[in-house]
């Protein structure tokens, strides 16, 4: 396929709930030795335990002292301490919508204040299978304040650009390549141009997001687990070079960020926040909604239906529900009135917990200017939001593109029906590689995709992906729906698809 270019308690959360609170404090026992010990001869594993210590106890005094004061300040209903977003779903469910508002502190909610634009966050609480980024609600009055907040904590990464290095990578050992030339701590706050070798095309940005999205989905197999939110995760024996594998891991992730202004769709939100503010405490709902992500699909549908409505589990669900506690560690017969606080505790353990040990090299290697440019400005919400504006719908992936001509002709306006139905058809790993071929990243393009048609026949029919300036060019000679569906699906299941020609 020719293609050119192809050619924390988190931030500012001001209330700590009491469910933290517990959760903050049976941590701090894990992490003093009171249910386990931890043992290494590592000095720098060694540090890092005592700062994750002092770290935790002052996380467990604050929390505590905040919680003190809430309840001798005013008299503010437990519900609405504990629920950050409004379960709008359990709302609908109740007897009296109305009492359930005040009930939960919030009378003065209104539905008229959420938007049906697609573009915008639903208003019920939603999860979406192979979403390739974690749920994320945001009320609609908020979106505009968060996105010139993160505006300018990525201008303040912009500041710290220098000039430009080329690098030279194979498309088959990419994860080699960028260990190798990520080991030069100066790579970081280069512009890169980058280089396919063996293939033609130059970098005018394409190829650099190009470069990332390779070694992520390279790095998400090798070196994480998990379905739709991954967490860091190698064998026991790779841990001799563990340090070195995640410092990579850390440095990519800042510069991805200062480059590229996003993160890895698939890197789990809650580790993201545990490994930025240093913090075993994630807000409950977060967890959980990024646990629902990491889970198989099955085991993704158990859950929810035990959340739902628990009563219902048959014989066999709740065998397998007792199983995946066992696997787990989750060593308890769920019940259910202490399902959710029980899967919390699986979620932190799976999502924070586990992965704290290679966490912290991530942590190590992000340059201290870029913590305090750009990591140090976030909170919960703003990476949030983030991960969000980065989720590629088909509704939202439909309103990026455009036509580079206005006026189209019969067969134009065929073939592109036929790319927009194609588009309205695909699941989400489909159209992540849809994204990847047309623009060099899996991720929802800021700047539009532009939709240009050949005239292409026979066997040198093709589509035409120019990744450096999200144009697509589509041939018009195909005779049906079908047939155009057929040659795409083709196209994105060809690793020949993804290497870069010049034409």
């Amino acid at each position: 396929m020719l293609n050119e270019s192809r050619q924390v308690t988190a931030g500012s959360n001001a209330s700590v709930t009491q469910l933290q609170v517990q959760e903050q404090v049976h941590i701090q026992e894990l992490s003093n030795g009171n249910i386990g010990t931890r043992t290494s001869e590592n000095p720098i594993v060694e540090d890092y335990h005592q700062r994750e210590n002092e770290v935790m106890q002052q996380h467990a005094t604050n929390a505590m002292a905040d919680l003190l004061e809430n309840e001798t300040s005013e008299n503010i209903p437990q519900r609405a301490a504990e629920t950050e977003i409004l379960d709008i779903e359990q709302l609908f469910q109740a007897d009296s919508f109305e009492n359930e508002l005040i009930a939960a502190g919030q009378s003065q909610f209104q539905l008229s204040e959420w938007t049906t634009h697609p573009s915008t966050p639903p208003p019920l609480p939603f999860s979406y299978v192979n979403a390739d980024t974690p749920t994320v609600q945001l009320h609609q009055s908020l979106l505009g304040e968060k996105e010139q907040e993160l505006e300018r904590a990525f201008s303040e990464l912009d500041v710290l650009l220098e000039e430009g290095v080329t690098v030279e990578v194979k498309r088959h050992t990419v994860l080699e390549d960028v260990q190798r030339i990520y080991s030069n701590q100066s790579i970081i706050n280069k512009r890169l141009h980058v280089n396919f070798i063996g293939e033609e095309g130059d970098d005018f940005g394409g190829l650099t997001k190009d470069l990332f999205s390779s070694f992520w989905n390279s790095a998400f197999i090798q070196w994480f687990k998990g379905e739709d939110a991954l967490v860091p995760c190698i064998p026991v024996n790779q841990y001799a070079k563990a340090q070195d594998i995640f410092s990579v891991v850390g440095k990519v992730l800042s510069h991805m960020c200062q480059l590229n202004h996003c993160v890895p769709p698939r890197f789990c939100r809650s580790t993201l926040l545990s490994i930025v503010f240093n913090t075993s405490v994630i807000d409950s709902r977060t967890l959980l909604d990024d646990f629902m992500l990491h889970v198989t699909v099955p085991e993704r549908t158990l859950l929810q239906k035990a959340l739902n409505s628990f009563e219902k589990l048959s014989i066999s669900e709740k065998s397998d529900l007792l199983t995946f506690y066992s696997v787990n560690g989750m060593h308890t017969v769920p019940s259910a009135k202490d399902f959710r606080e029980q899967l919390v505790l699986v979620a932190q353990n799976e999502l924070v917990i586990k992965p704290m040990f290679l966490n912290c090299f991530i942590r190590q290697a992000i340059p201290e200017s870029h913590m305090r440019a750009f990591w140090s400005q976030l909170d919960t919400d703003l990476i949030s939001y983030l991960y969000w504006q980065e989720m590629p719908t088909a509704d939202r992936v439909l309103q990026c593109i455009t036509t580079s001509e206005k006026d189209l002709k019969p067969e134009e306006e065929v073939a592109y029906y036929y790319l927009r139905d194609f588009i309205k058809s695909v699941d989400q790993d489909e159209m992540s590689k849809f994204l990847h071929f047309v623009t060099g990243s899996p991720l929802l393009p800021n700047d539009g995709i532009t939709i240009v048609f050949n005239r292409l026949c026979g066997s040198l029919r093709r589509p035409i992906a120019h990744t450096c300036s999200n144009t697509l060019e589509i041939p018009v000679s195909y005779a049906s729906v079908q047939d155009f569906k057929r040659e795409m699906k083709s196209i994105l299941n060809s690793e020949n698809a993804f290497i870069m020609t010049m034409i």
